[in-house]
Formats: C-alpha cells, structure tokens, sequence
C-alpha cells in the first residue's frame, strides 16, 4: 500500500524553494521601478526577506473596477514598500512553480513628508518644509481628534486632492461642531468645497482660491458674517475685474413679486457707472416713480430730445432756468401759455426768432418785462 505523497507547500521543518515562492510578501520598489513601457501600472520591486536569489521581480498592477479606458488608478512612488501576492501562472500544473506577481497596496510608514500649504508660515524664511511624520496624505488632520481617524483622503504626489470629513467635535468654548462635507483642492489651495456641517463658516458651497476670490452659496443661517448676506444667499467676490457675457443669449437680473427688497447697484470707488446699448434702445420702466438724484445731471444727444407726459410737465429751479438754443425756440400749447416771475421776466433772441404759440390766452407777468 502505497503513501499519500505529501504536499511540499506544506513543509515546515526544511527549506523549499516552492514553498516561499507562494506566499504573500512585501517587497520594495525599486529608484526606477515605476517605468513601465506598457502602461498598465507594473512595478519592478525587491522582495523583502525572501532567501536565495533576490532580483527584482515584475509586479503587475489591479484596480478595484475598470475596462477600456475607466477604472481608478494611481502612481506609485520609487522605494515605497508594498504588498505582494504571488499567483500561479499554470494553477493546473501541480510540479509548476511559474508565479505572477501582483502588487495590491502600498504600506504607510514613518518617514520625510513635505508640509502641507495651510503648515507653512511665510514670514518665517528659515521654516522648514519636511517633516518627519506618517506617510498617509494629511495623517496630521486625519488623526487630529483623539488620534482616531475621521477623514477619507485621496492624494496625488503634486498635493491635489479629494477630501471627505464625517466629524463631530466640541470646540474649546463648549460648542458642538459637525465636520461634513466634501472638498476638491489644488496644491495652491484652490479649492470647491460641499459642507453639509453643522456651526460657524458651514452649510454652505464655496468656490475660491488662493486669493480669496470665491463665489460662496449660503444654505442655512449660523450666524456668521463673513459674507453677512444671510441664509439662502449668494456672493460673488473678487479683488479684481468681474465680468459677466452672454454670447447669444439674454441677460435677466430679476427679483419675484414676493419679494420687499430692493436692488442696488453701489459704487464706493472713484470710477464712473456706465450703462451702454450699442445697437438697441434702453429702456426705464417704473410702476410709480424715476427718481434721479445728483449734483448735476446733464442729457446729451446727437440729435433730438423728447420729453412726452401723460399728464403735466414741471420744471422746478432754485437758481436760475436756461433755455439755449443755436436755432429757434417754439413754444406751442393748445390752450394758455403763462409764464410769470416774482422779479424781471426777460424773452431775448439774438437771431433767430422765439414763437409763442396758443389758440387762446398768452400771459406774461412780472414786476419788470423785458422784450428784445
């Protein structure tokens, strides 16, 4: 009766080639590692405490999800440590000890990180911009609160990244704070911010940059003042130009019947407000009144201007009232023409004529009249 014969895998006590090669490990990618002329994500990694021949092995790469041209991928950085899986290349061939190298994660650790933007002081020139930390992407905020985890962190090499925070904390005056949003942003701290949170500065959707030119759309009402519009609000804010075009469409700025407020439009610089049609008309509407109030108002055309009323016309003068014109000056009414003054009333003409016109009743009175 013949012995089972036993599965070298299994061996314990002696060495087997075979029975290293089918182990997990990790394994440290090489100073050029992470060239790969066919782009699918292979790295060239040292096996770590393997015996006997140590070279380089090919790690070929896995994704979570993919097909042609979709998926989730990153690089790896040369020297980072990683976990390896080993699979057999001929799973049918129980002598085969052909194995295909997978490579499924990269190891934190403690070792030189760069600061982070918002960690460096720019009035001290002599800061220091590496610090010896955790290697996981912003460990220092990940693991602020108690030094339990509270944030998801996806990181490139250049510092762009996609941020997601779930955190409830008590601030130092005692007041309950909910950490909730999500956040896109630059290595130049440029950044689209989603929160959902609860407390000062939240529940709002802001879009910036380093300058802090930004458009910040306000949900609920916290309190605070920075903009101090108030919940359900709008501000769009920068320290330069602004510049609002639509190409082939309509512009509307428009407030709805429910509303009491007004619109403004403020200028507390030095610069003119300029509103110009190049090739239609401008139009004013007012259910009741046009009021225009200023030093002086002045009204120029090329051509004609036309005053038409309903109803009366008045012109109303503290000083003096001027009529000038390099042509004639016509005065009709289909009914009384009464002009009076307390003091001298004078009608001169140089050369053309001035024409009072009335089917009925022309009045003139003033202590003093002059005619010429």
């Amino acid at each position: 009766m013949s012995e089972t014969p036993k599965n070298p895998n299994l061996t314990t006590s002696l060495y087997s080639p075979k029975a290293d090669i089918f182990k997990p490990c990790i394994g440290t990618v090489t100073a050029d590692g992470t060239r790969d002329l066919t782009s699918t994500g292979k790295l060239l990694v040292t096996l770590r405490g393997r015996r006997g021949d140590n070279e380089p092995v090919v790690a070929h790469s896995i994704m979570p999800f993919g097909g042609r041209s979709h998926g989730l991928f990153g690089p790896i950085e040369p020297l980072s440590n990683v976990m390896l899986l080993p699979i057999s290349a001929q799973p049918y061939d129980v002598n085969s000890i052909d194995v295909k190298w997978f490579w499924i994660g990269v190891i934190p650790g403690i070792d030189f990180v760069p600061l982070e933007p918002h960690e460096m002081n720019a009035g001290n020139s002599n800061q220091s911009k590496i610090a010896v930390r955790s290697t996981i992407p912003e460990s220092e905020r990940i693991y602020a609160l108690d030094k339990t985890p509270t944030k998801t962190v996806m990181k490139n090499l250049l510092g762009h990244k996609l941020e997601l925070a779930e955190t409830i904390f008590e601030t130092d005056n005692g007041e309950i704070t909910q950490d909730d949003y999500a956040m896109l942003t630059t290595n130049t701290d440029k950044y689209i911010k989603l929160d959902a949170g609860v407390g000062p500065t939240m529940d709002r959707i802001i879009i910036t940059d380093e300058k802090d030119n930004r458009i910040v759309i306000k949900t609920g009402d916290d309190g605070d003042t920075d903009p101090g519009w108030g919940p359900e609000s709008i501000t769009i804010e920068c320290t330069g130009n602004m510049h609002l075009l639509s190409k082939t469409g309509e512009m509307d700025i428009r407030v709805h019947p429910e509303s009491t407020s007004d619109i403004t439009v403020h200028n507390e610089g030095k610069g003119d407000i300029t509103v110009r049609c190049e090739q239609g008309n401008i139009f004013m509407f007012a259910e009741k009144d046009v009021v225009v109030q200023s030093e002086n108002v002045r009204v120029k055309t090329t051509k004609s201007v036309y005053v038409d009323a309903g109803e009366n016309v008045e012109v109303t003068s503290k000083g003096d009232a001027s009529v000038t014109a390099e042509g004639n000056v016509d005065v009709t009414s289909n009914k009384a023409v009464s002009v009076s003054a307390k003091d001298t009333l004078s009608l001169t003409s140089t050369s053309a004529p001035v024409n009072i016109t009335s089917p009925s009743l022309i009045a003139l009175s003033a202590p003093l009249i002059t005619l010429d």
